[in-house]
């Protein structure tokens, strides 16, 4: 295979390969993390690549009860519950109506969610990797790769060339790897979040309720965090006048206080913008396939789920576990195992896209409009 090169030099430059790694993942986010704990406590070498060091608030907050017995299954549950995150113990939701009905997770076999710091969550599993063995190059990107008989060879942005058997892309719903080797993402829709933070200099607000509230032209949610923060969302399609509209930070709070319940929330508990909102891909899309020829896509490179669902970090935990049970399996000499969790990820996301069209469906009070019309009217092509 020829050498795949960011800056478009079709000539491999001759290098010695100075280090080698059964396992490279790229992207230091939950789901690369994940998988290089995993990975390193099976005493598999491995290398996590960050193209950036992590740094500050990280959009992504919600974990539902099911995630618990995941991070048992980590041996990382008490580690978990000794950093702060909140309990979430259900949903509050407008929507199909404009009077709020509430979801308790009482009945939950794995008792209540969680309301995360994302900063401390992803943190916990980098270090948690590198004590198991894992190294991790901070502040580095991926300039060269090409194929080898046994693997791949990296050429990295800190003058090191690195030797990989298996590669993981794990960067996220731009998924650089499968992206750079032709392998094209299908979008289903062109929703985007505009988040911002907000801080409050009281502890009156105890609601661990996280609320959805449709409105005409999207939808808003908003979670409790720890250190009396509070996340707002607002979600719709890019290209819409009125999210182009909410990219101003003074036009978003316009929309979040004079037209929503959740601003009047907000104002109750005297909460102050603590951190500007900023516009993130929230789109559902995935990969044709999540594995190729020595390489696999974990988390969101893989498959990307509507923030509705709150499936996002859960599935970064998950295919990271699924993924490296595969390549476990796989240098045991089981040839099934790897084409095996692809279809997991397949067939995952497929009873997603079933849910997410039947909840968006739901919404009928909005017939004019053209956010809630795509999410009705749309047929849909199957990954």
């Amino acid at each position: 295979m020829p050498k795949c090169d960011s800056r478009g030099n079709g000539e491999r430059d001759e290098k010695t390969v100075k280090q080698h790694f059964q396992t490279v993942i790229l992207g230091g986010g939950t789901a690369g993390s994940a998988a290089a704990f995993l990975l390193s406590r099976a005493d598999v070498s491995t290398l996590m690549i960050e193209r950036s060091a992590p740094r500050g608030w990280k959009i992504g907050e919600g974990l539902p009860p099911s995630s618990t017995a995941l991070l048992q299954q980590f041996g990382l549950l008490d580690h978990f519950c000794s950093d702060g995150h909140l309990p979430s113990h259900g949903n509050r939701s407008a929507w199909g109506s404009a009077q709020f009905a509430e979801h308790s997770f009482i009945f939950e076999a794995n008792g209540h969610g969680w309301h995360l710091d994302r900063e401390k969550l992803d943190r916990m599993l980098a270090e948690s990797a590198v004590r198991q063995g894992a190294q991790r190059f901070e502040h580095t990107s991926l300039i060269n790769f090409f194929q080898t008989n046994d693997g791949w060879e990296l050429e990295l942005s800190n003058g090191t060339t690195i030797h990989a058997e298996w590669v993981i892309d794990a960067t996220g719903r731009n998924s650089h790897f499968a992206h750079r080797q032709n392998v094209q993402r299908q979008a289903y829709d062109h929703l985007v979040a505009i988040t911002g933070l907000f801080i409050t200099d009281h502890d009156q607000d105890q609601d661990s309720l996280t609320t959805i509230e449709a409105s005409e032209h999207g939808w808003w949610y908003t979670a409790l965090l720890p250190e009396r923060r509070r996340v707002v969302a607002y979600l719709s399609d890019g290209d819409l006048p009125l999210t182009k509209e909410a990219r101003n930070p003074d036009r978003w709070q316009q929309m979040l206080f004079e037209s929503t319940q959740i601003g009047s929330l907000m104002m109750k508990h005297n909460y102050q913008l603590h951190i500007p909102p900023r516009m993130v891909n929230a789109n559902s899309s995935c990969l044709p396939t999540a594995v190729g020829d020595r390489w696999l896509a974990i988390g969101d490179a893989a498959a990307a789920y509507d923030p509705l669902s709150s499936q996002g970090i859960l599935m970064a935990l998950g295919t990271a576990l699924e993924s490296t049970e595969a390549l476990l399996a796989h240098r045991k000499g089981d040839t099934r195992a790897i084409p095996a969790y692809a279809d997991f990820v397949n067939q995952i996301y497929l009873e997603y896209l079933g849910s997410r069209d039947y909840f968006y469906s739901m919404e009928q009070r909005f017939p004019k409009s053209p956010f809630w019309q795509r999410r009705t009217h749309t047929k849909r092509r199957n990954p």
